[in-house]
């Protein structure tokens, strides 16, 4: 059975739910079954995707719900699964700091997840509980035989011409960036003193860099984001497509459109957004290019692939979801 990789992204926006080592008395938001949802993890988890507090709920219930399901269909997750998903957890951080693995303690690991107000231990149950509902998700999607989808010319034809913009070589840039956080360790949002102090450090900072300072340097001194400080060329945050969904989640309509009109160099202002401020340069500005043929019947090939798999899995889990409502007791508090 395949295991999921839990990459650190997804971990970083769920990791409210591990705020506690100690369940405390408080006030119960939902029970789903057995599982008791405290209204704590909801407004962590509201405040960490920006989302209602009904809506963080509901992905708690939903969770708890694919968590039940999982203890009564799928053998539990190993002590050798549960550690080698930490070891791979551990491994894409190292990567992505160009750090080898083995020198990445558990402190600076959980910090970089913001979860450094919890043990490896608590970490570890976590992992167990998505391993568990992976297994549980990937298990029913398996049945459906997924591999054996191949997209026909008609689907590739339909796609080329539905979603040019796929196949073309995506303006965009090579970057570095400072970053100067609104949010303390523990992921809470900062008082206004304390932001207003962050702004006036982002604004010392640029002066030092428009004076002839080191960005490197800077990045060492000033910035809250721990993978790209950590990198070898510290800031390094890699290439980016401007029209890049990703990019455009990630970053202001503000900052795409200077970063696309700036020169290569420092961008000789900082940008300030509802979850801090940002300093960028830019290394190299990437110009747009025209796939060939063969190029794009490729990329449509897997493309198509990924959709149908990503939409297979997406289903199976409403699907498992809904089942499970019939099952379990859900009770709003």
């Amino acid at each position: 059975m395949k295991k999921r990789l839990i990459i650190l992204s997804f971990i970083l926006t769920i990791t409210g739910a591990l705020s506690a080592e100690i369940i405390i008395k408080t006030k119960i938001s939902a029970k789903v079954g057995n599982e008791v949802i405290l209204e704590p993890e909801v407004k962590k988890t509201a405040n960490l995707y920006k989302i209602s507090f009904d809506a963080a709920r509901n992905i708690l219930i939903e969770d708890s719900l694919l968590y039940l399901g999982a203890k009564i269909y799928i053998e539990e997750p190993t002590e050798l699964e549960i550690v080698n998903q930490i070891r791979d957890d551990k491994a894409y951080y190292a990567a992505k700091t160009n750090k080898d693995a083995k020198d990445v303690s558990d402190q600076e690991f959980l910090q970089a997840l913001l979860s450094n107000n919890v043990s490896m231990k608590t970490y570890k149950e976590y992992v167990k509980k998505q391993l568990w509902i992976s297994k549980y998700i990937n298990n029913e999607v398996e049945k459906l035989n997924t591999q054996f989808y191949v997209p026909t010319d008609k689907e590739i034809a339909e796609l080329v011409d539905k979603r040019p913009d796929l196949f073309e070589e995506k303006e965009g840039a090579v970057i570095s960036m400072i970053y100067f956080s609104f949010y303390d360790a523990n992921g809470k949002l900062l008082k206004q003193n304390e932001k207003e102090i962050k702004i006036k450090a982002s604004v010392k900072c640029l002066d030092s860099l428009l004076n002839g300072g080191i960005f490197e340097e800077m990045v060492k001194k000033y910035s809250d984001d721990m993978i790209t400080a950590n990198n070898d060329e510290k800031g390094f945050v890699g290439a980016i497509a401007f029209d890049d969904p990703r990019t455009q989640k990630s970053l202001s309509e503000e900052i795409i459109e200077t970063l696309k009109i700036s020169p290569e160099g420092l961008v000789k202002r900082t940008f300030e957004t509802l979850n801090g401020i940002y300093i960028f340069k830019i290394i190299q500005k990437i110009a747009p290019k025209q796939l060939s043929r063969e190029e794009i019947k490729i990329k449509a090939d897997y493309f198509l692939r990924s959709e149908y798999k990503n939409n297979a899995r997406e289903n199976t889990r409403e699907r498992l979801i809904k089942e499970l409502k019939e099952k379990f007791d859900v009770t709003l508090y």
